[in-house]
């Protein structure tokens, strides 16, 4: 292991993994609504705990809203976060994301993403 980095994990969760992984200081690449908040309640906090908007039902987003960051792969998905957040946040106040950001040399049209140029 590199020293000064955080690494992600991304798998299936249990109890004995999430303690591994708050053991570690690594954050956790969640596939679904279950492994946030197996995370949250192991007491991983919520900046090292990734949700991916991706094909996400607005309801499985509004059910995390609080217990993560979530990645957004295009504006449509930011937009599902912010709607799920609204009531949640102060007017004015938007949900912190990460994005999820392709280099146009490498954008062959299948990835999601958002394109650099």
């Amino acid at each position: 292991m590199l020293p000064g980095f955080q690494y992600l994990y991304k798998g299936e969760v249990n109890t004995e993994i999430m303690k591994y992984l708050i053991k570690k200081g690594w954050a956790l690449e969640a596939e679904d609504c279950g492994s946030v908040h197996l995370a949250s309640l192991a007491g991983m906090d919520r900046n090292d705990i990734y949700f991916q908007a991706l094909y996400k039902e607005p309801a499985a987003i509004k059910a995390v809203i609080g217990t993560c960051r979530f990645v957004a792969s295009s504006l449509k998905e930011i937009e599902l976060i912010n709607e799920a957040a609204a009531g949640n946040l102060a007017p004015g106040h938007l949900e912190v994301i990460g994005i999820t950001v392709i280099a146009e040399a490498y954008d062959d049209g299948t990835m999601p993403g958002l394109i650099q140029s």
